[in-house]
């Protein structure tokens, strides 16, 4: 006899404890402790979630006595942007990962790649004492990605909220993720750099034959000025189409991760040194919730008034008289390239 699986049995991830963090809060009102009750009510077997909405203990916390930390820190955002699908998140979680904590700042040393630094001697000589690149570390700053989602109350209380808010928050997030980190926007004081930005990266030029032909010379190009630095720890990010030939003309027996993202236009090729990329994620999130605001509908100009003017905007709502809510999930990433030559890319590929 077939027993059937029930929540207990299946594994939570780190997406689920966040999606339900949101949802609780946004059916339980203000009160962290009544959100928390609340949550222990829909999931009776996930001691986690109520934690990490009530994370704001006055009293110190650590990883390792039992309560809160210890829990909430299995709540990493780096598990949470893996399960987000999209090539974004599988390359930043394969990344060298480091974490702000009070940092307003952190600086990563240039990858070593030079054959000298290290070298074989006969017993009893000298070693040499080498002086490795100091010269061009790079920085990372905390940069904050943002998602605002606006519900009636009456789907924040369906049966399907939970599974509306996962897949509304993981789509945001991880096709914001991908139209940046595989852009050519330089960094700003706003947003990471892309990483086919010209001081990122290096653009090659497409095979000019066709076909077969074409694809393995265009990828054995970007894998070799990648391979300087990250030998054939790599990755390919490509659009969809071009995953789909590489699949069926290469098949199963090609070693390397063959990424697909619509971030990326057609016809351009991108290869990475998975050990030359750096990420910077604030361990975990934050969620706020709000029900008696007035928020503006606006996905590029979300102003609460028309500029110059004491007239509220268009598409502005009170969340009160609508009877809705409001949950803004944030978060904290930054990343960098360790060495401009782990990553290459080509457009207007001939296969």
């Amino acid at each position: 006899m077939t027993v059937p699986l029930t929540r207990r049995d299946l594994r939570i991830t780190s997406t689920d404890h966040i999606t339900r963090a949101v949802l609780a809060t946004a059916r339980g009102g203000g009160n962290l402790g009544e959100t928390a009750k609340l949550a222990r009510v829909m999931w009776p077997d996930d001691a986690v979630t109520p934690k990490l909405i009530q994370r704001a203990a006055t009293v110190p916390a650590d990883t390792v006595s039992s309560g809160w930390a210890a829990d909430v820190a299995t709540i990493s955002l780096p598990n949470f942007i893996a399960t987000m699908g999209g090539a974004s998140s599988l390359l930043l979680t394969r990344a060298l990962q480091v974490s702000f904590g009070n940092s307003a700042a952190i600086s990563i040393p240039t990858l070593v790649s030079a054959a000298a630094s290290a070298t074989f001697r006969q017993q009893s000589q000298p070693i040499p004492v080498v002086q490795l690149d100091t010269s061009g570390p790079v920085t990372m700053t905390p940069k904050k990605i943002a998602v605002l989602i606006a519900l009636t109350n009456e789907v924040a209380r369906s049966a399907n909220a939970e599974a509306f808010i996962r897949d509304t928050m993981n789509r945001a997030i991880a096709l914001s993720l991908d139209s940046v980190l595989l852009g050519t926007a330089a960094g700003t004081a706003t947003q990471p750099p892309g990483l086919r930005n010209v001081g990122c990266s290096t653009q090659l030029a497409a095979a000019a034959t066709a076909g077969v032909d074409a694809m393995q010379q265009d990828l054995g190009s970007l894998a070799n000025i990648v391979s300087a630095v990250s030998g054939l720890d790599i990755a390919y990010v490509v659009p969809p189409e071009e995953a789909v030939k590489i699949r069926l003309r290469v098949g199963p027996s090609f070693e390397f991760p063959v990424l697909a993202s619509s971030g990326l236009a057609a016809k351009t090729i991108m290869c990475i040194g998975l050990n030359a990329l750096c990420a910077a994620l604030e361990p975990v999130p934050t969620i706020e919730f709000v029900k008696d605001a007035t928020v503006t509908l606006e996905d590029t100009n979300p102003l609460p008034l028309v500029s110059g003017t004491s007239t509220p905007a268009p598409n502005t709502r009170s969340l009160w008289q609508t009877d809705s809510v409001g949950v803004k999930f944030l978060m904290t990433v930054d990343w960098a390239l360790r060495d401009a030559r782990a990553c290459a890319w080509v457009t207007g590929v001939n296969w």
